[in-house]
């Protein structure tokens, strides 16, 4: 296979368009001498003549016109994948995989990919709602997860930072006498039982919720949906007219339940659970997602959600990523 040098290329090129050895030579920088060598080279390697010389003139053959066209697609092609290398390496170009719970949809996902796309429009985003954020980081399926739980991986190949906090509530029927103010306390649902999502989609989550709520007084059953999405509630009519019968109550977090059935309504938790949101990535990030990361925590900082001291620990983090 013939693999001419790009120099020869484009030292070709130049006496092509100028069809003058010395304007050639001027143009590429280099001596006549040199530049006659490169286009002896490049005859050599293809067989063929490319030029028609003589003292007066220098003349493309018809092979040349049919190299120069190539040379020139090859040239610009080559130049294309440098300049795509070194952005892809300054993190201005390449693709990040996210991952994120389904309470951080509404919250903080369009906030991100609006900002992000604005500053870098030639990074493409992939998201994917998952509830196993940290096992796809460590398994390397994703490049950053947006959780509502801290990561639990054998290893130190996940870093996290906590990015806001957002108070949990409870949905509860709208005749239930709880219901009158604008929070509830957790010793006035003891009896009711609590409609949660099944345990093994996030055991940390899960245990977190089931434990500040027994601690804080509840002592009613809790009883796992058959079936749920984003809105907890959304696919499971049963735990739906529980709920609405006051026999029941739901968890989560206000943005899940911007949109009720008239039977049902959210209220915030006495005393206050605020629960973290945790940005998480693997230590081998590329500089695409490094620049994602950066993003998600000028966003949060900007709205207020992070601390000073968090943020000072996040940049730590992420610049020995």
């Amino acid at each position: 296979m013939i693999t001419p040098d790009l120099r020869n290329l484009r030292a070709f090129v130049a006496v092509a368009e100028e069809l003058h050895f010395t304007r050639a030579a001027q143009r590429v920088h280099i001596t006549q001498q040199a530049l006659s060598l490169q286009i002896r080279q490049l005859e050599a390697s293809l067989g063929v003549p490319l030029f028609d010389r003589t003292t007066r003139r220098v003349e493309l053959t018809t092979a040349g016109r049919t190299m120069l066209a190539h040379a020139v697609a090859l040239l610009a092609a080559a130049d294309r994948a440098w300049e795509d290398v070194q952005r892809v390496h300054k993190g201005e170009a390449g693709q990040v995989l996210l991952s994120y719970s389904p309470t951080v949809r509404r919250e903080l996902l369009p906030l991100l990919l609006e900002e992000f796309g604005a500053r870098q429009p030639d990074i493409a985003v992939k998201s994917c709602e998952v509830w196993w954020g940290d096992s796809a980081l460590a398994d390397g399926l994703t490049d950053v997860a947006i959780t509502r739980s801290r990561p639990i991986v054998p290893d130190e190949s996940v870093l996290s930072v906590p990015i806001l906090q957002s108070p949990l509530g409870l949905v509860l029927g709208a005749d239930h006498p709880a219901a009158l103010g604008d929070t509830v306390r957790v010793t006035d649902l003891r009896r009711e039982a609590l409609k949660i999502w099944p345990r093994p989609f996030s055991p940390h989550f899960y245990d977190t919720i089931v434990y500040s709520l027994r601690f804080a007084g509840f002592n009613g059953p809790v009883e796992e949906l058959a079936i749920f999405g984003a809105g907890i509630l959304a696919g499971d009519p049963e735990a739906r007219a529980e709920i609405a019968s006051c026999a029941a109550f739901g968890i989560g977090f206000r943005n899940q339940y911007t949109e009720l059935e008239p039977e049902l309504v959210w209220r915030e938790i006495e005393p206050l659970l605020p629960i973290p949101m945790h940005l998480c990535w693997r230590h081998d990030a590329s500089p695409a997602v490094r620049n994602f990361l950066a993003v998600v925590l000028d966003v949060v900082q900007t709205k207020g959600w992070l601390p000073e001291q968090e943020r000072e620990e996040a940049d730590r983090l992420l610049a020995a990523t």
